[in-house]
């Protein structure tokens, strides 16, 4: 937490302030669940989700959207790939981040990057050296 701000970790935070002297440095960001996606239900559920989920945080908040708790592969194509919520993630000033939270981590990342590089487009910078 020195170096990075985002963190729920309490003890650490209390332990910053209490040896540096420097209080409030953990941020927490706005992040679901599988409880809190699958309490809307499958299909139109899982965009009303997004869109709960959107509506609640800050706009310039960093929201972490679980997207697993039914299909990965369909949320990401059906429900982000959607024109009402693609438009509204990119319109909006903070960040999304999109958790694929079960699965084997090197399948599943590559094929959800995969996905939203079809959805969004992707650009490769020149590493600087």
């Amino acid at each position: 937490m020195l170096h990075f701000r985002s963190s729920d970790n309490l003890p650490a935070d209390k332990a910053i302030a209490d040896i540096y002297n420097f209080k409030g440095r953990s941020v927490s960001v706005w992040a679901t669940e599988h409880s809190v996606a699958t309490s809307y239900g499958p299909g139109r559920g899982e965009i009303d989700y997004v869109n709960a989920q959107l509506d609640r945080a800050g706009e310039n908040d960093i929201v972490s959207i679980v997207i697993d708790s039914y299909d990965s592969v369909n949320f990401v194509k059906n429900v982000i790939g959607s024109d009402q919520i693609k438009n509204r993630i990119e319109k909006r000033p903070g960040r999304v981040v999109l958790r694929p939270d079960s699965g084997e981590p090197q399948e599943i990342d590559e094929q959800v990057l995969n996905l939203l590089d079809d959805i969004f487009g992707s650009s490769v910078k020149q590493k600087r050296v």
